[in-house]
């Protein structure tokens, strides 16, 4: 998989207004896949940031 296809939890978690621990509890309740970069860190793919943007953008940005 290209890195370009993966993007960092910190600014998904930026994003949608919520911390990492959020997006690790959502990833350990099997909500969110995480992908493993080739150095090891924690990344999830353009389709699933794509689509929590979506779905979750409008309501996690009347929270702020």
């Amino acid at each position: 998989m290209s890195m370009n296809n993966l993007i960092k939890i910190s600014k998904l978690a930026k994003e949608l207004g919520i911390s990492k621990v959020t997006l690790y509890n959502w990833k350990n309740k099997g909500k969110v896949e995480f992908v493993k970069s080739p150095t090891g860190r924690n990344h999830v793919t353009r389709e699933v940031y794509n689509s929590l943007l979506n779905i979750l953008g409008p309501f996690c940005s009347l929270a702020i």
